[in-house]
């Protein structure tokens, strides 16, 4: 059953048990969650679990839904900065920053990319799709004209971050570094690259001197 679709009256409940899976997750890695753990962690008998998602693919594919959420919330938020390179940097630090305190959840996500499942492919775009819209909406306190591909660009970004401290090949300040990196020359490209083509073109057409 998908959460949307849980009666209010059990929600409290269901909730308990997604934030129980994604705690043994961050813990102990996907592979080595137990629905005894799950079932102690949250206080729900399994039975009653298993009317909520019938499998355990959709309970896991439910609980990264509700961490992805939360990841959102916690990268779109509010923030000093306004212009448009230091709201992009922001969010991939943030980012950073987020996957890190759980790689249990962030390698899980990695794993979903090449699930076939129907439910879990659902579940994927659903989260694309909050994070695509809270995205734009971010980017857009900045400049409401913003590049349509900037939004694509940055989830790319934010994806190769994932992967990196997934497998360990960065840390957050590393990861931080590559975003601010990557923004600046996402972003300030067009006025530098102008000013060389500008002195290219005045040192290649200037008359040459009298010898």
């Amino acid at each position: 059953m998908a959460t949307d679709k849980i009666p209010a009256s059990a929600s409290r409940r269901a909730d308990a048990v997604l934030d129980a899976v994604i705690a043994a997750v961050s813990e102990t890695g996907e592979p080595d969650v137990q629905m005894s753990d799950v079932c102690a962690r949250s206080g729900v008998a399994l039975k009653t679990i298993y009317r909520y998602f019938t499998t355990k693919e959709q309970l896991l594919a439910a609980a990264l839904k509700r961490w992805h959420s939360e990841v959102v919330r916690q990268t779109t938020g509010p923030v000093a900065e306004r212009s448009l390179e230091g709201l992009a940097t922001a969010f991939l630090a943030s980012s950073a920053q987020a996957f890190a305190a759980n790689l249990g959840m962030t390698r899980l996500m990695i794993r979903t990319l090449t699930s076939s499942s129907r439910y879990t492919t659902d579940t994927l775009q659903s989260i694309e799709n909050e994070a695509t819209e809270e995205l734009t909406r971010y980017l857009a306190c900045a400049d409401p004209e913003f590049p349509g591909t900037l939004v694509w660009i940055l989830h790319s970004w934010k994806l190769t971050i994932a992967i990196s401290l997934a497998r360990q090949h960065t840390d957050v300040d590393g990861a931080t570094v590559m975003a601010k990196d990557s923004v600046a020359m996402l972003l300030r490209p067009a006025a530098t690259i102008g000013q060389k083509l500008v002195r290219t073109r005045n040192a290649t057409t200037r008359p040459p001197t009298a010898s």
